[in-house]
């Protein structure tokens, strides 16, 4: 699943339907480029809360390859409870449709970044007329792939 998202206090989430309660790590370390945690993918970003993210995640059958297209790279590991992803504003409302990257289980999950050099020179939102505001400068890709449990 593509899209373009506005980011909810530099963050975009994506959060299994099956997420009873939020993590309790604070979603505000903006030098990391994401946090992971069962049924949470958090990603930090940098353009501020006016520009949209270019996000792209699904299900890829294995570990991908670490490819040159990209500047910046997390991997880890998580626990999904349906298997069935969404962008969430806040953890109230979903922005995006539900994208099924398989069954209920363990994940790798590798999330790989560019556009961020970019983001952290342009100027606040508010020096900017609203026309003038970039979309998809940070773009992101997040894949999945099944673990053995």
């Amino acid at each position: 699943m593509s899209l373009a998202t506005p980011p909810h206090n530099n963050t975009v989430l994506i959060v299994d339907d099956g997420l009873a309660d939020p993590p309790e790590e604070p979603f505000d370390d903006a030098r990391r480029l994401a946090f992971l945690a069962d049924d949470v993918v958090c990603l930090y970003v940098l353009s501020g809360g006016w520009r949209e993210a270019a996000v792209t995640f699904g299900a890829v059958p294995g570990r991908p390859e670490d490819g040159g297209l990209w500047d910046e790279m997390a991997e880890g590991t998580i626990r999904l409870s349906t298997g069935r992803l969404a962008v969430s504003i806040a953890f109230e409302q979903t922005g995006s449709p539900p994208c099924v990257v398989g069954p209920p289980g363990r994940y790798g999950v590798k999330v790989s970044a560019r556009g961020r050099d970019l983001a952290r020179k342009l100027p606040q939102v508010r020096e900017l007329e609203m026309a003038d505001i970039p979309v998809g400068v940070e773009q992101f890709l997040v894949e999945f792939w099944p673990l053995a449990d």
